[in-house]
């Protein structure tokens, strides 16, 4: 982190502010702080958070961003290699969308859209 968080000082990214956290208890002096969220390549229970998805988890990521937030993830997984992981995550479907997928010559997806209020959250 520290090498990123050098290039970001370097570029003068004044707004910028890398978070090492558990997903499951990040910080609350951040609460409605970002503009913009990215997880990138999410891994163990951070990666069954955001693929299952849990409700809670995002809940807590959503606490971080202002109102019009935008949530990007981006996963790295290779529908073989990462079979006995999913499996262990309990990703089955995303391991089963990921290999028809492939099947079709799909390599990669994008979706993003603003992260707005989930029902019930405070």
């Amino acid at each position: 982190m520290r090498e990123f968080s050098a290039r970001a000082l370097h570029e003068r990214l004044d707004n910028l502010l890398y978070v090492r956290s558990a997903v499951e208890d990040l910080p609350r002096a951040l609460a409605g702080a970002a503009d913009r969220v990215t997880v990138v390549l999410p891994w163990g229970s951070l990666l069954a958070a955001v693929a299952q998805p849990s409700v809670g988890v995002l809940h807590g990521i959503r606490d971080l961003c202002q109102p019009e937030a935008v949530l990007t993830i981006v996963l790295g997984v290779d529908p073989v290699r990462d079979q006995a992981e999913l499996r262990r995550l309990v990703l089955a479907s995303l391991l089963d969308g990921l290999l028809a997928s492939a099947g079709r010559g799909l390599r990669a997806g994008r979706l993003q859209a603003p992260v707005r209020s989930c029902s019930g959250a405070g």
